[in-house]
């Protein structure tokens, strides 16, 4: 019986996010999840591109994302690297470490 009330509560909170989401107005805006997240990331706003995966039920795609905005923060750190003060590139690679430990522990996360 509790197998059951589990899928039965899982399922019905994954039709209210759907519900939000229509609410929300991104299912006729962006039609496809991924559509929404390259409009994210084509603004550098990686974290939110994480947090609507995550939003959507997709764990991959939130990891992919968050390694993503480690990626493109380390190339801005080496393009960048003559320009600007030791301290300002040291921020830029601990803030790209940070979203690469979150990434593992997003990707560590399973729903039982």
């Amino acid at each position: 019986f509790k197998g059951s009330y589990m899928r039965y509560r899982c399922f019905c909170f994954a039709t209210l996010i759907r519900a939000a989401i229509n609410a929300c107005g991104w299912t006729k805006k962006y039609g496809v999840l991924r559509d929404l997240l390259e409009e994210c990331e084509s603004h550098g706003a990686f974290e939110r591109s994480a947090a609507l995966a995550i939003w959507h039920g997709d764990i991959g795609e939130c990891v992919a994302a968050l390694q993503r905005g480690a990626e493109e923060v380390r190339a801005l750190v080496q393009d960048t690297s003559n320009h600007q003060s030791s301290h300002a590139n040291h921020n830029l690679e601990t803030y790209a470490e940070t979203l690469n430990l979150i990434a593992i522990c997003v990707a560590g996360f399973n729903v039982t």
